[in-house]
């Protein structure tokens, strides 16, 4: 039989295939997100999630940078329409993931195995709440958009349950900022949460400052047993430069 003819080469004038940038490489598996640290100066915080060990911020000067992550995120599943032909996912990966409350598309991690209900338990990375989801709720996430660091800071406040319900109410009242302290519970660090004027609300907490915690009891806050109390975690604060705190 006749011998095949060999594919004509390229001319030499022609310009080598350029390689994929690596923001461009979608099939390749995202193996790590980097986590942000607390910042070095005192800059306003928000609260937007907490666990019964853990409370979860935002830096109000990363909003626009997180809005633009979910932007382009929502944008390019809207436009590629990426099917779910991913059927099986473990532990660790990490996913696009779709919020059943809003029908947004977040960046997740995938926290178990499959249950028994075919569903995934997903933490939705860049805010600290989780959701079980089915395959067909989450997309494999393309390396593109696991190059901006965690928007959610996960803290330990000093000496207080992040649960406790006065905690909760003092974060809405003012902005704050949060002092590491030089300790950390389980790799998390540990913090003293601060207003501009320098009032710990760790402290305010534990009964510091009588005339805060009577305006806490006007409001049914402060009546309450001491349970929540966290164990003693002494340790110096790391002084920190001053960054002004805005008032709302």
């Amino acid at each position: 039989p006749a011998k095949a003819a060999a594919a004509p080469a390229a001319p030499p004038s022609a310009s080598p295939r350029s390689q994929p940038l690596p923001s461009q490489q979608v099939d390749a598996k995202v193996l790590h997100v980097p986590q942000r640290k607390l910042p070095t100066s005192k800059c306003p915080m928000i609260p937007v999630w907490k666990t019964t060990e853990v409370l979860y911020l935002h830096q109000q000067s990363l909003a626009s940078d997180l809005q633009a992550m979910m932007v382009a995120l929502n944008g390019w599943v809207k436009s590629e329409r990426p099917e779910p032909d991913v059927t099986k996912y473990s532990k660790g990966d990490y996913v696009c993931a779709l919020f059943s409350e809003d029908a947004t598309w977040y960046r997740g991690q995938v926290v178990t195995e499959k249950l028994p209900d075919d569903k995934y338990l997903v933490l939705f990375i860049d805010f600290g709440n989780n959701e079980q989801l089915p395959v067909s709720s989450l997309r494999p996430l393309p390396p593109r958009f696991a190059e901006a660091p965690l928007f959610a800071f996960s803290v330990v406040p000093e000496n207080v349950r992040p649960a406790d319900p006065r905690l909760a109410s003092l974060l809405e009242q003012e902005p704050f900022a949060v002092v590491q302290v030089n300790k950390t519970r389980s790799g998390v660090p540990i913090v003293r949460l601060e207003r501009k004027d320098g009032t710990c609300l760790n402290d305010l907490i534990r009964g510091v400052r009588p005339k805060e915690c009577a305006s806490l009891a006007a409001d049914g806050l402060a009546d309450q047993a001491d349970p929540q109390k966290a164990p003693d975690e002494t340790s110096s604060p790391t002084y920190i430069a001053d960054c002004p705190v805005p008032k709302t």
